[in-house]
């Protein structure tokens, strides 16, 4: 069930949290995420044009393959 229209969504929390929701609720954080969209599109796009390759990388801080005594 979605929040009331003229309450809005107010708990920062449930806002990140939920995003989907805030997405639907708040027209001026869906056009950011919309614009943000685009630039990254045509970034993407542009560096694919000159022939770079993009390399995803998992960062994962919590797994060490080395303990710091060794």
């Amino acid at each position: 069930m979605l929040p009331k229209a003229h309450y809005g969504l107010k708990d920062q929390e449930t806002r990140f949290r939920q995003r989907y929701l805030d997405l639907i609720m708040n027209n001026n954080v869906r056009d950011k995420f919309i614009v943000r969209a685009k630039i990254v599109n045509y970034v993407r796009k542009y560096l694919d044009d000159l022939g770079f390759l993009e390399v995803n990388a998992c960062y994962n801080t919590n797994n060490f393959s080395f303990s710091p005594q060794e």
